[in-house]
């Protein structure tokens, strides 16, 4: 089963008796008994619902308002480029720009309005973010252990307004754009109600959903006219258009796949999968086109996964700026380690400057190596066949100390990675024992590092041939029983049985 159909599994819609789900009654005003809201579903111990009253006169307004903020926008950038321009000409005429601030010419009051023009820029942005609507998580059941769903709309209704989700208030532009080329499709063809095959008609607008259906290789064509066909066969009844029920369920669930997936906003491609679900001739329809849900779903997880890369690689450079580019660690109090140094590769340094991939899909075994050295381990091994992953948890691990992302023993440290191929080269055991044993004093005395050994069974075996002598491995298990520095490798499943384990 997938992600998104375990989770409407577990979705609880209602719908209030009194309106049928229309949250009106006569005359065009709000239900009392539900205050308007129509049809909801508890999720989590929170309300859902679908806020707006669409009409024509409401969609003509915010698309105004969206016009006009682009339009001020581009003047004001327009404006903050021209004195840009203007300052860089009067440099051109004049050669020299000291004490220009105290110069009276209308290329320098062209800057200074330019200045201006960019301060109303930045607030614009700042404000236009402070105002981006964004999925919400409340809480409410875990800080109220005695909180109680209501059994009917009376109870709903008396729910503290911070509890009750409004889905559209995270709906990004092009899915609003979207409900509202609903509307508009419905209303211009007199049907009463918004039926989820004019949503998901409106849908295969976007360049995103195209996409997803492109790379299905669905005939565009086919399924326009499958769509239209069924369009034309919906009665043209009552005047008002108003949003049908399963158009709630359909936007509710889809605001909730979002959240569910960690997203910021709800987008386009969120209301595929609910509207198949609701729709059993648009599911038909697909179906004869030879798409199911799980291809469906399958091209919309690689899609999610390119977002949430570009994502999280721009988020991990913002954090990698803050991390030290050298040896040292913050507060410049960690040794040198000259030796350690030849024999090895910083995993972090290669993180910070984005040469390592990007660790995708890998979360839980993250998770358990953190897990483990939180419960008081020096070390972990992780053990499975060749290209199985190991070293992409590695470079995930440095990724996120670049972040600072790490339980607390971790942070402001290094992860070094032992190059064995060098420390044996060109040395006999007794020289291949002395250079770990000196690396290892380099790193206790340190204090900020973290070794990683991959393959660790290669250091077995390798001893200085004397009576008394240890082997390499052996140098590594007393250093680790010390407790002194925290340490990761790697081993095939098979060498771990063979010669580790």
């Amino acid at each position: 089963m997938t992600e998104e159909t375990q989770q409407q599994s577990n979705i609880s819609f209602i719908t209030c008796p009194s309106c049928s789900g229309t949250g009106k009654k006569k005359h065009g005003l709000a239900c009392s008994n539900c205050a308007g809201m129509g049809v909801g579903a508890f999720y989590r111990e929170q309300f859902f619902y679908w806020g707006p009253k669409l009409g024509t006169a409401y969609i003509k307004l915010s698309r105004l308002r969206r016009s006009f903020h682009l339009i001020l926008n581009l003047a004001a950038i327009t404006i903050g480029l021209t004195g840009v321009f203007a300052l860089g000409w009067r440099m051109w005429l004049t050669q020299d720009l000291s004490g220009f601030w105290q110069e009276q010419h209308w290329l320098i009051l062209i800057f200074w309005l330019s200045v201006i023009a960019w301060m109303f820029i930045i607030y614009r942005l700042s404000q236009e973010e402070a105002l981006k609507h964004k999925i919400s998580k409340a809480k409410y059941g875990e800080k109220n252990k005695q909180y109680r769903l209501p059994n009917n709309w009376e109870e709903l209704t008396r729910i503290k307004h911070k509890y009750k989700v409004d889905v559209s208030q995270g709906f990004d532009y092009d899915a609003m754009e979207i409900v509202e080329d609903a509307f508009i499709l419905t209303n211009d063809s007199k049907h009463a109600q918004i039926q989820v095959m004019h949503l998901f008609f409106s849908l295969l607008k976007d360049k995103e959903v195209t996409g997803i259906f492109s790379r299905l290789n669905v005939n565009s064509t086919k399924l326009l006219a499958k769509i239209k066909n069924r369009l034309i066969k919906i009665k043209q009844e009552g005047d008002a258009t108003i949003l049908s029920n399963g158009v709630k369920e359909v936007l509710v669930e889809a605001y909730l796949q979002a959240e569910s997936l960690g997203q910021k906003k709800v987008k386009a491609m969120n209301f595929i999968l609910p509207c198949m679900a609701h729709d059993k001739i648009l599911y038909e329809i697909l179906y004869d086109l030879e798409i199911d849900q799980n291809k469906i779903n399958n091209v919309i997880a690689w899609f999610r996964i390119n977002e949430r890369l570009l994502e999280n690689y721009k988020t991990y450079r913002r954090a990698a700026r803050f991390k030290p580019a050298s040896a040292m660690d913050r507060a410049y109090t960690a040794i040198a380690t000259p030796v350690l140094n030849h024999f090895s590769h910083d995993l972090t340094i290669a993180a910070k400057w984005g040469k390592l991939e990007l660790c995708v899909g890998r979360d839980k075994k993250i998770e358990n190596v953190f897990q483990a050295i939180e419960s008081g381990q020096s070390g972990v091994i992780l053990i499975g066949p060749n290209g199985v992953g190991k070293d992409a948890i590695i470079g995930g691990i440095a990724q996120l100390m670049v972040e600072e992302d790490v339980p607390k023993m971790l942070k402001d440290k290094r992860l070094i990675e032992l190059d064995v191929a060098r420390l044996i080269s060109g040395a006999n055991p007794a020289q291949a024992e002395q250079r770990l044993l000196v690396a290892i004093d380099e790193i206790v005395r340190a204090g900020n590092i973290v070794l990683y050994i991959d393959n660790i069974e290669n250091l077995i075996g390798i001893t200085a041939g004397t009576e008394e002598s240890l082997d390499l491995s052996e140098v590594l298990v007393s250093a680790f029983d010390r407790k002194n520095f925290y340490c990761f490798a790697s081993a095939t499943s098979q060498n771990y049985l063979k010669y580790i384990e």
